[in-house]
């Protein structure tokens, strides 16, 4: 294993954790668990729950797929977040995320971007060698 491959392993180990810390927290939320007193259906509304639990079960499953480095792993992340994205950016009203929510998301999301980007610049050196 070279070492540019060895560095990209741990790469996308790394933000498979991440995701799944953040899915498990989401997850907490739904189930309840946390510190909240309300009803997560109360507060999102039928229609935002089931998004935010689609999003918990979509990101739990991509952060498994990226740490068995399955191909599918990092786009599924990939589109979670940009989907996250665009409903906060179209102010889809029962649905929020906090600053630092927000922050995390990004994080990941150019993370995930450039390890494509590694990918690609990779595949691309490969077939001109």
């Amino acid at each position: 294993m070279t070492l540019k491959k060895f560095a990209s392993s741990y790469l996308i180990k790394i933000i498979a954790i991440i995701c799944l810390f953040l899915g498990l927290r989401e997850a907490a939320q739904v189930l309840s668990v946390s510190s909240i007193q309300t009803s997560p259906i109360e507060s999102l509304g039928s229609v935002g729950f089931f998004l935010f639990l689609g999003f918990v079960i979509f990101r739990l499953v991509s952060s498994v797929g990226m740490w068995i480095e399955a191909k599918w792993g990092a786009p599924l992340a990939l589109v979670i977040i940009f989907l996250e994205f665009l409903l906060l950016i179209f102010s889809y009203s029962n649905f929020h995320i906090s600053t630092i929510g927000i922050w995390i998301r990004a994080g990941l999301a150019i993370a995930l971007l450039l390890f494509f980007l590694n990918a690609y610049i990779s595949w691309r050196n490969s077939i001109h060698d």
